[in-house]
């Protein structure tokens, strides 16, 4: 489903839009996608500021994420990694990646 005036709501609820598009177009260079999943997409929608870390999940194993963000020197944490899961770390922003 389409969130209308997305471009508009995002900066409402303090999403780090331009973090998650970063990203994006690392895991897009390996022909992966990424998606907004959990309690950012009920804000979005709630039009609520966001209250915890932004759950993303891509099609990727996260083997192979691990692999791509240690080549990009992009700082993550694998504290997760055996349920499949890596918390990613840009600024002030982390974002938990299933």
């Amino acid at each position: 489903m389409k969130i209308k005036n997305f471009c508009k709501i995002y900066k409402i609820i303090n999403l780090p839009l331009s973090k998650i598009k970063k990203i994006e177009l690392i895991l897009k260079e390996n022909h992966g996608n990424l998606f907004l999943i959990g309690g950012v997409v009920r804000c979005l929608i709630l039009k609520k500021k966001i209250t915890s870390s932004p759950d993303l999940v891509t099609d990727l194993p996260i083997e192979l994420v691990v692999k791509i963000f240690k080549k990009k020197k992009i700082r993550f944490s694998s504290v997760g990694i055996k349920y499949g899961s890596i918390v990613v770390y840009d600024g002030q922003d982390k974002f938990d990646l299933t």
